[in-house]
This record gives C-alpha cells, sequence and structure tokens, in this order.
C-alpha cells in the first residue's frame, strides 16, 4: 500500500459530502449522481484541493460481494474469521482517527491467500482536527449522510430531520455497518434494504 498525502485534485467539490466531481443526473441535471446533491451543494467552479491519495495492491482474491452472489450465506465458522479481519482493520483505521463511512461487501476484497482487505476510502473522514489530549477529541461528530443506505446507521441517514442537525459520531457507525455486514455474510440478504420515515 502506497499513501500520498497533499495530492492537487481539480473538481467541484460538495458541501455535504466528500464527492469531488459534479456529474449531471439526466433524469434531474440538478442532481449530481455521484452524490445525489442538488448542484447547490457543489462549488460552482471546479477549485484545486489536496487530496490524500491511497494505492492499494491488487486484490485477486475478489470481492465479498461477489462471494455473496454466487454462494449465499457463508458458513458461520468462516463469516467469523472474516468478521474478525473487518473489525481489525477498522480498529486500524479508527486508532489513526479516520473513519470509513462505506463498509459493505462490495468493498471488502480478498488477497490471494484469502485475507480480507478494505478498500475504497473515497468517502472516509479525517476525525483528528481536535489537539492531541483534548476532551473535543473523542467527541468529533461528522454531518454529511453518505454512505449506503442499507448498511449506514440510522443516524447517519436521518442526521437533519430527527437529530436537529446536531451530527453523528463516525467511528460507532462504522461499527453498525460492520455488524450490517456480519448480518449478511450469515443470512446472505441485508437486515434492510433502505431507511424508513420513521
Amino acid at each position: 500500500m502506497h499513501v500520498m498525502k497533499n495530492e492537487p485534485f481539480t473538481g467541484t467539490f460538495c458541501s455535504e459530502c466528500a464527492c469531488t466531481m459534479f456529474r449531471r443526473s439526466r433524469a434531474n441535471p440538478a442532481v449530481c449522481l455521484s452524490c445525489s446533491h442538488e448542484s447547490t451543494h457543489h462549488k460552482p467552479q471546479p477549485i484545486s484541493k489536496p487530496v490524500l491519495v491511497i494505492a492499494q495492491e491488487l486484490a485477486p482474491g475478489g470481492e465479498l460481494f461477489s462471494l455473496l452472489m454466487h454462494g449465499g450465506a457463508i458458513p458461520e465458522p468462516i463469516a467469523r474469521h472474516f468478521f474478525a479481519q473487518l473489525l481489525a482493520a477498522i480498529e486500524h483505521c479508527h486508532q489513526r482517527e479516520v473513519v470509513h463511512r462505506d463498509i459493505k461487501p462490495e468493498n471488502i476484497v480478498f488477497d490471494r491467500h484469502n485475507r480480507l482487505k478494505l478498500v475504497d476510502f473515497g468517502l472516509a473522514a479525517c476525525v483528528a482536527d481536535k489537539p492531541e489530549g483534548s476532551i473535543e477529541r473523542t467527541l468529533a461528530v461528522l454531518h454529511s449522510g453518505v454512505g449506503s443506505k442499507p448498511y449506514s446507521a440510522p443516524e447517519v441517514s436521518y442526521t437533519r430531520e430527527m437529530y436537529n442537525a446536531t451530527g453523528y459520531k463516525g467511528k460507532p457507525a462504522d461499527i453498525w455497518s460492520c455488524a450490517v455486514v456480519l448480518f449478511v455474510m450469515l443470512t446472505g440478504r441485508p437486515p434492510f434494504y433502505r431507511p424508513l420515515l420513521k
């Protein structure tokens, strides 16, 4: 794995999420295909920002999603083994104050030795914006409702409607997504398909 910090990238950044390029929808030209936010949330002129680039090794073992699509549910001992690896990957990220925000079977791949790898940090956020040792450091909240809804914690989608825009904590939301992935591994289907208004 190779990490490059502060690489210049030019795009129309969204103020609501991590989307870096506005792509018009044919059905509704005012909505971005990438992030589903209205064009008013994107900066109108392309600007250049420093971004973090993570180059990971190839995953010849394929992705968890394909395994589930072709084989259905995974036997409990194997699911337990994969889940332990997923939690270790998330713990590694969280110790470095990075929240993934898009944990789902499509973003879990395997190397040639069938070791689990977490990929696609395109929606990830760094929550280490407070000084080391600061009490606020552990209370960092996020406000953009990004991620795949069937795997996202309720507070990610409902942060405005039900929580008075107070935001949500990214680390517990990641753990929720891990639990949903475990459910999918054991049953072959998601526990729910979309958030409900109530």
